[in-house]
C-alpha cells in the first residue's frame, strides 16, 4: 500500500532506519523491501500503527486466523470492521516464527483439516498465495525420559502405515496390529462429521418454543445431524 506523501506510518522506518519521513513518499512495500531488506521491511509493517477511526460497525478482539476469516467476511458484506491485535505479528495459532536463530516453528498449527475449501474459495486464499505443502512424515513424539535401557524413544508418524505400526510396536504390540482399523474407523467418523461443518447447528429453542414456521425451518437444519448419524451407522456406538 502507498504511503501518503508527508507521512510515515512505519515507525520504525522513521525513527531508526535510513528513511526519514520526507523520503516515505509514495514508498511502495516493494521498493521498501529493495532497499531495507523484506526481513527489515516486515516487521516495519507488522509495527506499523494504523490510523484508527472514532467508531466502527465491527471489533473483532484478536487477529488470529479465526477473527481475521471471521473480519474479512464482515467487511465484504460492507460492515466497517476493525481487527485489534496486541502482538506485532497477526494469525495467531497459525503464526510461524523464528524462535531460535535460523529455525522457524508454528506456534499452535499443525493441520488444515478445519480450513474450510468454501473459505479458502470465498477469500481466493490462492489467489493472495496459500500454498499447501504435504508434510510426511506429519507427528514426531519425543519421550523425555528414558525407557528401561536406558535409551530414549519417540513415536514418528506418517503416510507409510507398515512403518506406522512398525513405530507403535516399539510401546504396544496389539496397538499396532489394530491401528490400520482404527485408522479406517477414524475416517469414517471424520466423512461423516465433516459436512456438519458448514451447517448451521441445530437450533433448539426454536424447535420447542418457536412458531409453526420456526419450528418447520429448525427441524431442516436437524438434515445433516440425521445424514451423519446415518453414515457413522455401527461406528456410532464406538
Amino acid at each position: 500500500t502507498p504511503v501518503k506523501q508527508g507521512t510515515c506510518h512505519f515507525s520504525c522506518v522513521k525513527n531508526c532506519c535510513k528513511f526519514g519521513t520526507e523520503l516515505c513518499t509514495m514508498l511502495s512495500a516493494r521498493t521498501l523491501c529493495n532497499r531495507l531488506g523484506s526481513r527489515e521491511v516486515r516487521r516495519c509493517l507488522s509495527t506499523a500503527q494504523p490510523e484508527l477511526k472514532t467508531e466502527y460497525d465491527a471489533v473483532i478482539i484478536g487477529g488470529g486466523h479465526n477473527g481475521l476469516v471471521a473480519a474479512a467476511y464482515l467487511q465484504r458484506a460492507g460492515i466497517n470492521t476493525v481487527v485489534l491485535e496486541r502482538r506485532h505479528v497477526i494469525g495467531g495459532a497459525a503464526v510461524t516464527e523464528e524462535l531460535i536463530p535460523g529455525f522457524k516453528f508454528s506456534r499452535a498449527s499443525y493441520v488444515l483439516s478445519l480450513l474450510r475449501p468454501k473459505i479458502i474459495t470465498d477469500l481466493e486464499l490462492k489467489k493472495h498465495g496459500l500454498k499447501v505443502y504435504l508434510r510426511d512424515p506429519n507427528s514426531f513424539t519425543p519421550l523425555l525420559e528414558p525407557d528401561g535401557s536406558g535409551q530414549f524413544q519417540s513415536l514418528l508418524l506418517g503416510r507409510d502405515m507398515k512403518e506406522n505400526q512398525r513405530q507403535i510396536a516399539q510401546f504396544s504390540q496389539r496397538d499396532a496390529q489394530i491401528f490400520p482399523e482404527y485408522e479406517h474407523t477414524l475416517g469414517r467418523i471424520g466423512e461423516a462429521i465433516e459436512p456438519l461443518l458448514d451447517n448451521a447447528p441445530l437450533d433448539l429453542q426454536r424447535l420447542y418454543r418457536g412458531t409453526t414456521m420456526e419450528k418447520m425451518r429448525a427441524v431442516m437444519t436437524a438434515k445433516p445431524l440425521a445424514d451423519a448419524g446415518k453414515a457413522l451407522g455401527s461406528d456410532l456406538n464406538a
